[in-house]
């Protein structure tokens, strides 16, 4: 399932990101097992970073070895990486030139330690 979420009806969500250094006032949450990443590179202003992220906000780069273009052309065009254990795989970077709304995969069972309650209930918000 995927949700578009707002600061004003996720605050606890929204701390734990500022604390990982995402300011952004909306982010995408992806309820999966695991995320499906794209090698990051720079594209006409725009990059994708991707981090692991603790529930605390604890975060580390995750370095994604995929093909881009004029790269190594044995690699994968993508590679799979596993959510859970009170971890999130967040998809960010640069849009443009600005920040990039954060993208977040959190396993079914870690949705209320990211404070999500009403999205593992079937709701939006």
């Amino acid at each position: 399932m995927i949700h578009q979420v707002k600061k004003a009806d996720f605050p606890d969500l929204f701390r734990i990101l500022a604390r990982a250094g995402f300011r952004r006032h909306s982010a995408t949450v992806i309820v999966s097992t695991e995320a499906e990443l794209h090698g990051s590179y720079w594209d006409g202003g725009s990059k994708d970073e991707h981090y692991r992220m603790t529930y605390t906000g604890e975060i580390r780069p995750l370095y994604v070895r995929a093909r881009v273009p004029f790269g190594d052309q044995s690699l994968p065009w993508t590679e799979t990486h596993k959510a859970g254990d009170g971890i999130a795989i967040v998809t960010a970077g640069t849009f443009r030139g600005r920040q990039a709304f954060p993208n977040l995969v959190i396993h079914p069972d870690d949705v209320d330690l990211f404070h999500l309650g009403p999205i593992a209930r079937g709701s939006d918000a």
